[in-house]
This record gives C-alpha cells, sequence and structure tokens, in this order.
C-alpha cells in the first residue's frame, strides 16, 4: 500500500485559508446584514465588504497593483465590469476600486439563504436573465434605502459570466 500525505498547500487551504474566510465571512457577512435593519444606504455594508476582501487577499498572499485610478473622474458614475475568471475578482474589485459598488447579479442568488438578504436589503440589483431586455442601470439608483444619494456615489460592478442564447454564446466581455 503506497500512502503518501498531500502537500503543503493542501494543509493549509484546509486548515488555515479555508476556516479563515470563513470566520471573516460569517463576521462580516453578519454585521453587514444587521447593518441594512438601521441604515439603508448600505454604506456600511460596503465597508464590510471592502474590509472582507482586503482580509481575503491579505490572508491567501495576493498582491494587487491598480493603475490608472487617476484617470477616474470621482464626479462621474462608472460600471465596472470584469470578466469572471477567478474566484479574486469580487475581493479585488471590492478593495481596489474608490466607490460605493453595488453588484448586478442574476435573480436567482436572491433565492439563497443570507446571501440573497444582503444582496436585496443592501442596494444590489437581481436581474432576471430569462427576460431579453437590457436592465436600465438608473434603476440602481431607486434602490430602497439609496433614494437621494449622489449618482457619483453608487457604481454598478458587473461580474460577467457566460451567458448561453440560442445563437450565441455572450462570454461577459461586451
Amino acid at each position: 500500500m503506497n500512502f503518501r500525505l498531500p502537500p503543503f498547500h493542501w494543509w493549509r487551504t484546509v486548515f488555515y485559508l479555508i476556516p479563515l474566510i470563513t470566520i471573516y465571512t460569517i463576521v462580516l457577512g453578519t454585521l453587514s446584514l444587521a447593518s441594512s435593519l438601521f441604515q439603508k444606504t448600505g454604506y456600511f455594508a460596503h465597508w464590510c465588504a471592502r474590509t472582507w476582501s482586503r482580509l481575503i487577499l491579505a490572508t491567501t498572499g495576493v498582491r494587487v497593483e491598480v493603475a490608472g485610478l487617476d484617470r477616474l473622474d470621482r464626479n462621474t458614475t462608472y460600471v465596472f465590469v470584469s470578466n469572471h475568471q477567478s474566484i479574486y475578482d469580487t475581493p479585488i474589485l471590492f478593495w481596489s476600486l474608490p466607490y460605493q459598488l453595488r453588484i448586478i447579479a442574476k435573480e436567482s442568488l436572491g433565492n439563497f439563504p443570507f446571501l440573497g438578504w444582503h444582496l436585496r436589503r443592501t442596494g444590489h440589483m437581481l436581474v432576471d436573465r430569462r427576460q431579453r431586455h437590457t436592465p436600465d442601470l438608473r434603476q440602481l439608483a431607486d434602490r430602497p434605502g439609496l433614494e437621494g444619494q449622489e449618482p457619483d456615489d453608487l457604481a454598478p460592478m458587473l461580474v460577467g459570466q457566460g451567458i448561453e442564447y440560442p445563437t450565441q454564446i455572450v462570454h461577459g466581455r461586451q
């Protein structure tokens, strides 16, 4: 019988990374969801997401170098899009971009306990992909609790996934 111990990265992942990231997610996710009961703007929830992102990047040893932020006009609203090629897309965007990000996600994510509650209560936009019309991003500013905010305070974030249409495949890079 040939028994081999798993490599170091397996031990590191199972006994260090997964437990720490689980703790970050439970603590900051609970704080974020609880804050939505008192603060409808989602600003504290966004702080929780940024902190969670920074902790994940630091814990996993991911270093991010951002270039070009000086070319963004703080008085302009942007839509940030990622091609979702990595599990790090969301943490990198939340940590690196100096905007109040709101995720545009597929409607079915709203059905998950905690995640769905959080997305709905903190001003994110859930889109039904079965409907073939383009969502009006101006609706984002009309989300419950976000009324009255300046448009430049919010920046929608789309983390695209491959979507199959009858005639073509769109990979979220358009």
